[in-house]
């Protein structure tokens, strides 16, 4: 994205940039497409970091670009609606089967939204308890994965044996089952 009449500070760390410095004036400034925003590149990627202060911006200014913020990680705040987009967007939730299965040491769990939710992924053991949390958040639509290491909460190795996953939303809800072969 661009963000016009900003002032710019360069960050420590490049990692993945998300905006860049559009000059709203004519007379181009020197930082004219350099980085403003980066993304974290930590396992969830959802944190931005913005290489100047807000309050450098107008209050409208800042309000949209943080809703914009907020949308590009998949979270719409109250009357900012998410965009639609039905050529991407599959027809209805699912949960697949995890692959590989039976897997050692990390198994990969897809799943489709037909629309943006809170999505959120449990997996248990074979007693219905829950081991780990892998997924908490709003998601926007479409087809998404998320993996899972084979360690429990406290990142620990969990033995062998049979778990559970199950993906749980406002409108959807469903569980399979994995091996887990150490």
């Amino acid at each position: 994205g661009k963000l016009p009449g900003i002032s710019y500070v360069v960050p420590r760390d490049w990692r993945e940039v998300v905006y860049t410095y559009h000059s709203a004036y004519p007379d181009t400034s020197i930082y004219e497409g350099m980085p403003v925003a980066i993304r974290h590149l930590g396992p969830d990627h959802q944190v931005i970091f913005f290489c100047f202060p807000l309050y450098f911006i107008q209050e409208d200014q800042a309000t949209q670009l943080l809703h914009q913020a907020l949308a590009d990680l998949g979270m719409y705040p109250t009357g900012f609606e998410e965009p639609a987009d039905e050529e991407s967007s599959p027809a209805s939730f699912s949960l697949k089967q995890n692959y590989p299965n039976p897997f050692n040491p990390e198994t990969v769990i897809e799943y489709s939204l037909p629309k943006g939710s809170s999505v959120e992924i449990v997996a248990y053991n074979i007693l219905g308890q829950k081991v780990r949390t892998l997924l908490e958040e709003y998601q926007r639509a479409g087809r998404h994965r998320v993996l899972w290491d084979g360690k429990d909460e406290k990142g620990r190795d969990v033995s062998s044996g049979i778990y559970l996953y199950r993906i749980k939303t406002s409108e959807f809800a469903q569980t399979k089952k994995m091996v887990l072969l150490r």
